[in-house]
């Protein structure tokens, strides 16, 4: 997974990149100012043969955060579907 924030005021995102996990990973964003942008992705690995990855991220996984010490939880579901056949 990785972590993308952006703005003059980013101080640093520890950590940036990441291996899922079941029970979560802290990621803090530190900044200066009023709000800075982020975006969460994640790059599975490919589907079985004969199956498509859908993904459904959660609506924190990208955002603004205007509020110091403001968490927030970012999370992915990975679900496999047989591919339509052609």
């Amino acid at each position: 997974m990785m972590v993308e924030a952006s703005g003059r005021e980013l101080v640093s995102v520890d950590p940036q990149t990441f291996s899922g996990s079941d029970s979560g990973t802290l990621v803090v964003i530190a900044f200066t100012g009023d709000i800075i942008p982020y975006q969460v992705t994640e790059t599975p690995p490919p589907p079985p043969s004969g199956l498509v990855l859908v993904q459904s991220p959660s609506e924190d996984c990208r955002g603004d955060i205007d509020r110091i010490g403001e968490v927030l939880t970012c999370t992915f579901t990975n679900e496999y579907r047989v591919a339509p056949t052609p």
